[in-house]
């Protein structure tokens, strides 16, 4: 999120061109989160766990090579989808399998979990690309979050 417009400023046009990419996720989004009512995964929390490191790691690779505005803008639309997918599951997981008396505790504890980490990652992105380069970064970050979904898996 905050080495994606660097390298498409940098690399692939500019602001066009990550709007572009932006538009395809929030497609994707759309698209995902409509299918995911077909969908009845037999192990739910797996299949979440595993998209989430694939899908991850795939977008930051091809922002790592670059690829081509196209080739990204698609990876944007399939990460989306990934990610209204995984959102549907999670929530209709949380709501079969928590007590009602716990379930706000629970989402409390999720949200919390989700999103505390994501401003230093934030944070350290920049001077981490400055130190070591963007696209170390940016496969690091591809190789964490295939390892860190393969692990939970």
């Amino acid at each position: 999120m905050v080495l994606g417009p660097v390298v498409v400023d940098l690399e692939l046009g500019g602001a066009a061109e990550w709007g572009l990419n932006a538009a395809a996720t929030g497609v994707g989004v759309i698209a995902g989160s409509a299918s995911a009512s077909r969908l009845r995964p037999g192990r739910p929390l797996l299949v979440s766990v595993l998209l989430f490191g694939i899908g991850n790691a795939c977008f930051a690779v091809m922002l790592g090579l670059p690829a081509p505005v196209a080739v990204i803008a698609v990876v944007g639309c399939l990460s989306g989808a990934r990610e209204g997918l995984i959102e549907v599951i999670w929530i209709t997981v949380l709501q079969q399998r928590v007590t009602p008396t716990a379930l706000a505790r629970v989402s409390a504890y999720d949200t919390v979990g989700s999103f505390v980490f994501m401003p230093v990652g934030f944070a350290l992105a920049g001077p981490a690309a400055d130190a070591v380069g963007i696209r170390s970064v940016l496969f690091f970050a591809a190789v964490f979050a295939l390892a860190s979904g393969v692990l939970v898996a």
